[in-house]
């Protein structure tokens, strides 16, 4: 894959982790299962965004740089924000889930930006050459 020297230079990629970053590292998989739920069951996740966010910002205390769960953090603000824009609400909910929504476009251009100060870049699997 691609990988940018601005990516190299605050590695972001090929260096050791230390301890702690591991140890986020080898956390993900509490993400990952929450973020499957969101993915696959159709249950109301209200309360499941919150829970993934908070687990994603704990591995990111511990490992600031960790662009896959900055990344993580981004798909589930537009997750959260798939689901509040089909609940179906009155004057009043409109209003809170607006501010929601204001509060989510805030994260997501923070999580942007951070990445891409970091070097990260999104990779276009089409134009990855073919394996054979």
């Amino acid at each position: 894959l691609p990988i940018t020297d601005t990516a190299l230079e605050n590695g972001l990629y090929l260096r050791a982790l230390t301890p702690q970053e591991t140890a986020a590292v080898v956390s993900t998989i509490i993400s990952d299962r929450l973020s499957s739920v969101i993915q696959t069951d159709t249950t109301d996740h209200a309360a499941v965004f919150p829970e993934l966010i908070s687990v994603l910002d704990y591995l990111l205390q511990q490992y600031p740089t960790f662009a896959s769960a900055l990344v993580r953090k981004a798909d589930t603000y537009s997750w959260q924000v798939r689901f509040l824009s089909r609940r179906p609400a009155d004057e009043t909910a409109q209003a809170k889930i607006s501010r929601q929504l204001q509060k989510i476009a805030l994260n997501q251009r923070a999580i942007a930006a951070k990445l891409s100060y970091l070097g990260w870049e999104p990779v276009d699997l089409s134009k990855l050459p073919a394996r054979h």
